[in-house]
C-alpha cells in the first residue's frame, strides 16, 4: 500500500513517536477516514492486452496500411485486465454505448 507523504506530513510527529495509546479517539477516527477517502480518490493506469507477437525488423520496416499482424491471442477470448500492471482479472472485449470497452468476468486467481 502507498499513501501520499500530503497525507502522512501533518501527523509525521506522531508516527515518529510510534503508536502509542491515545485518549483522544475522536482523532483516529477523523485521520482514518482522511486517509480512507484519499485513498478511494486514488487514480489507477488500466491496461487490457489484446495479444503479442513476435515479428521481424524486416517485417516491421516494410509494414503499410491495410496489413494485418496476427496475435497470439483470440480476439473473441477472455483478455488480460491490468491494474498498475499487475494482472486482476480476466474480460471480454466489446462496445458499451458506442464507447471502445471491456467487461470483467472472473478475478484472475493468484
Amino acid at each position: 500500500m502507498v499513501i501520499p507523504y500530503a497525507t502522512i506530513e501533518p501527523i509525521k510527529q506522531k508516527l515518529s513517536t510510534g503508536f502509542q495509546v491515545e485518549s483522544d479517539q475522536t482523532d483516529k477516527r477523523l485521520w482514518t477516514a482522511i486517509i480512507k477517502e484519499q485513498l478511494l480518490d486514488t487514480a489507477l493506469d488500466i491496461k487490457v492486452n489484446l495479444g503479442e507477437t513476435q515479428i521481424l525488423l524486416e517485417d516491421l520496416m516494410t509494414l503499410k496500411v491495410g496489413d494485418v499482424i496476427p496475435l497470439t491471442q483470440d480476439a473473441t477470448g477472455e483478455l488480460d485486465i491490468q491494474f498498475e500492471e499487475v494482472r486482476k482479472f480476466k474480460g471480454y472485449y466489446g462496445n458499451h454505448h458506442g464507447t471502445v470497452a471491456v467487461q470483467i468476468t472472473r478475478p484472475i486467481e493468484k
